[in-house]
C-alpha cells in the first residue's frame, strides 16, 4: 500500500461489516485534517459495534477539532462509560473541559488519567497548569516535577515549574529552572523576561537588563513595571 489511506480503504472494502477498519481509516482522515470524513467513518464503526470505546473517543476528538465541545465531551464520556480505564479519553475530556473553563472537573479527569498511567506526562502537565491558575503553586510544581521525571528535556515544564517556584518566593530554584529552559529553548522570550525578574529581585541588575534586551530581540517586551523598577534601582540602563 502506498499510504495509510490505501491500506485501510482496502481493508474496509474487503471487510465492510467490521468496525475496526472504519475506525482506523477515520484516524487516518483525522491525521490529514479531514475531520468530517473521519466522523463518518467513526459513526459507521459505531453502528457496527455500539460498544467500541475507541471509536467514541476518536469521534469526540473529531468534534473537539471542529469546535463542538459539548458533543466532544459527550463522546469522551461514552468512551469512558464503556472503558473506565481509557486514559486518553480522560485526557481529552479534561482538555475540552478546560476550553469550557470548567477547571474543577478538568482537574478530576487529569487526576484520574494520572492515576491510571503514572507516565502520562500530559495529565500531570495539564493538571499542573490548572493548579497554577488556581493559586496552588506547590502542587503545580510537584506536577511539573513529575513531567520532568518522565521527560527530562521538556523545556516548557522547566519554565512552568520556574513560574511556580517564583510565586512561592523560591528564587534560586526558579532561576535554575529558567536556565534549563533557556538552554533547551534559546529562543524562549518569556523565559528571558521571567529570568530578568528573578535577577531584579536578586539585585543582579546587569543580568536583568541583558535578559530584557534578549527578549526584545526575540520580539517580546518586558513588563513596563519591571523596566521602571530596574531604571529606579540601577539608575542607568546598560
Amino acid at each position: 500500500w502506498k499510504d495509510g489511506f490505501a491500506l485501510w480503504n482496502d481493508t474496509v472494502e474487503k471487510s465492510p461489516h467490521k468496525a475496526r477498519p472504519y475506525n482506523n481509516r477515520g484516524i487516518f482522515y483525522g491525521q490529514q485534517g479531514d475531520f468530517s470524513q473521519a466522523m463518518r467513518d467513526f459513526n459507521t464503526a459505531l453502528k457496527i459495534d455500539p460498544h467500541y470505546a475507541e471509536a467514541y473517543g476518536n469521534l469526540g476528538f473529531a468534534y473537539e477539532n471542529k469546535g463542538n465541545l459539548p458533543e466532544a465531551i459527550l463522546n469522551y464520556t461514552k468512551a469512558i462509560e464503556i472503558n473506565p480505564n481509557y486514559v486518553k479519553a480522560y485526557d481529552n475530556r479534561g482538555r475540552s473541559l478546560v476550553k469550557q473553563n470548567n477547571l474543577d472537573q478538568a482537574v478530576l479527569d487529569f487526576t484520574r488519567a494520572a492515576q491510571l498511567d503514572l507516565n502520562d506526562a500530559d495529565a500531570f502537565n495539564n493538571r499542573g497548569t490548572i493548579l497554577f491558575l488556581q493559586g496552588h503553586f506547590s502542587q503545580a510544581a510537584s506536577d511539573y516535577s513529575r513531567v520532568l521525571e518522565i521527560y527530562p528535556d521538556y523545556a516548557d515544564a522547566y519554565y512552568n515549574r520556574g513560574l511556580s517556584y517564583a510565586k512561592q518566593g523560591y528564587l534560586t530554584q526558579a532561576l535554575s529552572d529558567y536556565n534549563k529552559d533557556i538552554k533547551l529553548h534559546p529562543d524562549d522570550a518569556p523565559a528571558y523576561n521571567s529570568r530578568a525578574f528573578i535577577y531584579f529581585q536578586l539585585k543582579d541588575y546587569v543580568r536583568a537588563w541583558s535578559d530584557i534586551h534578549k527578549a526584545e530581540r526575540l520580539g517580546t517586551a518586558a513588563a513596563p513595571e519591571l523596566i521602571s523598577a530596574l531604571k529606579k534601582s540601577s539608575l542607568t540602563e546598560p
